[in-house]
């Protein structure tokens, strides 16, 4: 245990857990907001944008 008193092995299973659903979030959210014509078309001409810079 540590400072916050928590047993290990519930602090790796939240750990765990947590991830995953960041994970199916984040890449939900990304699929979800492709699918928007305005944020599509401004994403990809910035991504582009960024890219010429580099």
């Amino acid at each position: 245990m540590g400072v916050a008193k928590m047993r290990y092995r519930t602090f790796i299973t939240d750990n765990i857990v947590g991830g995953i659903l960041w994970d199916a979030g984040i890449s939900l959210a990304g699929y979800l907001l492709g699918s928007v014509g305005f944020v599509r078309d401004n994403v990809e001409s910035e991504l582009e944008r960024e890219s010429d810079a580099v």
